[in-house]
């Protein structure tokens, strides 16, 4: 059911950004016919897929029995508070829209309701994310997982608090998300040293307890959000963007980066002309990086210029410049960022699918559907119950 909900939201989704009924940046397209093609396209879907779930649901019987601290009940509870987060996006996105079709006014959902909403969902999943593996399936001692993971929580609690002060102010909600992140990765780091076992063992032999695709996708995906959360506090929290006013041979600074206008200079593209500036990075006098953004002009749109900003990337920081319209004289507006983490934020994401295809494709699934072939009764012979139901 999470699934086809899953996919019927995508689709969804595509009808908000491609039918017109919204005016955004992030709108691609305003053309009702293709709306209403995509709308059939999500009934059709939704229709076909909850006839076929209500056909086989039943089959799945109620399965086992669980207490209510088990990894069973931290699934349900990991569920229950995505879902929760998932109905929060689609109240916030669809309800202005439902408000303005029935004429009862406008309204903005922005940056402020997500933040309050989402804040308090996803704190405790990540406090789930880190436990669930150390916890037994169908029942489980609190006592006994506080044993085994007191010495992380202390950990992830110093370690946390403390990452905050490499970059300046203390606030306290990135040092919690900062907590839970690392609270994630040394309970995934603590899972599978425990799954290697033994020190007295072959080392090809351990390696492979946690080569397992279910095994490590997992973790690498608790790794993958981990990161992400990282990226998301550090950026919220300590990112600095500056518009200034720079002539050749000025120079502007922003979070303690200093950036010096050397040159404007012109060049030319397959379809389009540029004003390109060439600009130094420094750090301290050191040399950082020389960025050269764009303010493009294309032969097809050349009253509508296109900036193309310059990124310089590092594990730790993103610094980039955007250039802007030319003022009076020889002075161009420029805008430059820095955002801490970044980086973090993309290998996340990649860890989280790489962690997803892994999961999916651990071989003890394709197993358990042959074994469910093979029980299956041939044509016209009456079938026994399940070896699993005896």
């Amino acid at each position: 059911m999470l699934a086809i909900i899953t996919f019927a939201l995508t689709v969804l989704g595509a009808f908000i950004v491609r039918s017109g009924v919204i005016t955004s940046v992030h709108a691609f397209a305003t053309d009702p016919e293709r709306g209403v093609f995509i709308l059939g396209m999500l009934t059709l879907t939704l229709l076909g897929s909850l006839t076929v779930y209500a056909w086989r649901a039943p089959r799945a019987g109620l399965g086992g029995a669980f207490a209510w601290y088990s990894r069973e009940s931290l699934l349900l509870a990991n569920n229950v508070l995505l879902a929760v987060a998932c109905t929060a996006v689609f109240i916030g996105t669809l309800y202005p829209l439902a408000l303005d079709a029935f004429g009862l006014g406008k309204i903005s959902v922005g940056p402020p309701y997500f933040d309050a909403v989402f804040a308090p969902l996803m704190l405790p999943l990540l406090l789930l994310i880190g436990l669930g593996p150390s916890v037994m399936w169908k029942q489980a001692n609190p006592a006994q997982t506080f044993r085994q993971l007191r010495w992380v929580l202390a950990v992830s609690v110093v370690a946390g608090g403390l990452w905050p002060l490499t970059l300046g102010a203390w606030r306290p909600m990135t040092a919690l998300s900062l907590m839970l992140a690392a609270w994630i990765i040394l309970t995934a780091l603590l899972d599978m040293h425990k799954r290697m076992g033994s020190a007295r063992q072959p080392l090809a032999a351990r390696l492979r307890k946690v080569m397992r695709p279910s095994f490590l996708g997992m973790h690498l995906a608790h790794v993958g959000l981990a990161l992400i959360v990282v990226a998301i506090a550090m950026v919220n929290t300590y990112e600095v963007e500056r518009d200034v006013r720079m002539e050749p041979g000025q120079t502007a600074s922003a979070a303690g980066f200093d950036f010096t206008l050397l040159r404007m200079e012109t060049v030319q593209g397959p379809n389009w002309e540029a004003d390109q500036a060439v600009v130094e990075v420094t750090r301290d006098g050191r040399p950082v990086a020389l960025p050269t953004p764009q303010r493009r002009y294309y032969e097809t749109h050349a009253h509508m210029p296109m900036n193309q900003a310059s990124l310089h990337r590092a594990a730790t920081r993103d610094v980039y410049v955007s250039l802007g319209e030319r003022l009076v004289g020889d002075a161009w507006s420029f805008r430059l960022y820095y955002k801490p983490y970044m980086f973090w934020m993309w290998t996340g994401a990649i860890l989280l699918a790489l962690g997803g295809l892994l999961a999916a494709a651990d071989k003890r699934y394709r197993l358990a559907d042959r074994r469910a072939t093979r029980t299956q009764p041939e044509p016209g012979r009456m079938a026994g119950p399940a070896p699993e139901a005896v």
